[in-house]
């Protein structure tokens, strides 16, 4: 896909990969649930009726507070806190 610049093409760019995916993967971290852009996506993502598959990598309160709380309470989510990446 190469690097993305901002703006418009950049919101173009996120809604043609949510579309086209066949899953969505949602990085869980306390910065992933505070960002208005990562609720967005998943909120398309939700509305898509896409799978959605949430990872955590860091400790974050379940279900998380916000408008993503509604569409990740029904979820379970992927335990990665604390795992290190081995060569």
């Amino acid at each position: 896909m190469g690097q993305i610049g901002g703006g418009e093409l950049l919101y173009e760019k996120i809604e043609h990969g949510i579309r086209n995916a066949k899953v969505v993967i949602c990085c869980i971290t306390p910065m992933y649930i505070v960002s208005n852009m990562c609720q967005r996506e998943l909120i398309l993502a939700d509305m898509l009726k896409k799978p959605i598959v949430p990872v955590m990598f860091d400790v974050t309160l379940w279900p998380p507070m916000g408008p993503a709380s509604l569409i990740l309470s029904q979820l379970a989510y992927v335990d990665l806190k604390g795992k290190r990446v081995r060569n």
